[in-house]
């Protein structure tokens, strides 16, 4: 039996990715950046739906606070749980309250377009858009470059000006998620790597979602290595030359902790 919003889910295609790309009068690396910070580049759930994630801030303002209940209905932002799965959950009890309002307060697909965005996005009511999410990637990523020209975020993505783009995509709180700094990073990124391979994404369905694998830890744990070492190297000579000072091994440790904290 087929699960509610389970459709074709069919990936992301070089056609669709360069028809995006043309109208919004970018490249690829930018896309690819905006993606890859809103859903790690992938617009489905292993089962077939479409990523979402609810926003029960939003329900309450459109119902008015009549279904307020501290969980899927409330005035603040906030109480999500897990991703996946758990969304569905919390937007199918939504969805038993007032559908086409709970419809509207899920963020969707590759891009995360909230439902109450449809018009923006070029679709003539929530149920068309929901039915295009489902379909493919190709839908979800024309709706997201709909969105940005609806709204002029082209400009700023044209730009670069990663601020403005994620004050006005993500909302004014962008700065506590790092929105922008992320978007920089990804865009770095992809500017001078490789970009995913959509040949390789639409054969492999159940792995088009995985997290990608950075070498960015093994290169931070081969430098911490390499100032150990060289750090080893020189106690011994200051002891050997009978230095006056101490070979603290724990600082570079110690002081990344307070970093974090």
């Amino acid at each position: 039996m087929a699960l509610a919003f389970q459709g074709t889910a069919l990936a992301l295609s070089s056609n669709g990715l360069a028809a995006v790309a043309n109208s919004l009068g970018v490249h690829a690396p930018e896309i690819w950046a905006v993606l890859a910070v809103e859903t790690k580049g992938c617009g489905y759930l292993p089962d077939r739906r479409p990523q979402i994630l609810y926003e029960r801030h939003i329900f309450h303002r459109l119902t008015r606070g009549q279904f307020d209940d501290g969980d899927i209905s409330d005035p603040s932002s906030g109480g999500y749980g897990a991703t996946g799965t758990h969304q569905y959950e919390r937007l199918s009890a939504a969805i038993a309250k007032d559908r086409i309002a709970a419809l509207q307060s899920a963020s969707w697909g590759l891009g995360q377009i909230m439902g109450e965005n449809f018009a923006a996005a070029a679709f003539p009511n929530i149920e068309d858009m929901v039915a295009a999410m489902a379909q493919s990637e190709d839908a979800q990523l024309t709706a997201m470059g709909n969105f940005l020209i609806a709204t002029n975020l082209r400009a700023s993505l044209q730009a670069h000006d990663w601020m403005t783009f994620a004050r006005r995509y993500n909302g004014p709180n962008f700065a506590i998620n790092r929105y922008d700094v992320r978007l920089n990073g990804e865009f770095q990124r992809f500017s001078v790597g490789a970009l995913p391979d959509l040949n390789v994404r639409a054969a492999n369905p159940r792995q088009r979602c995985r997290a990608r694998k950075s070498n960015t830890p093994r290169q931070r744990s081969f430098g911490s290595a390499y100032f150990l070492v060289i750090g080893f190297l020189v106690c011994l000579w200051a002891r050997y030359y009978r230095f006056d000072h101490r070979c603290d091994w724990n600082a570079e440790a110690r002081a990344r902790r307070q970093h974090q904290a």
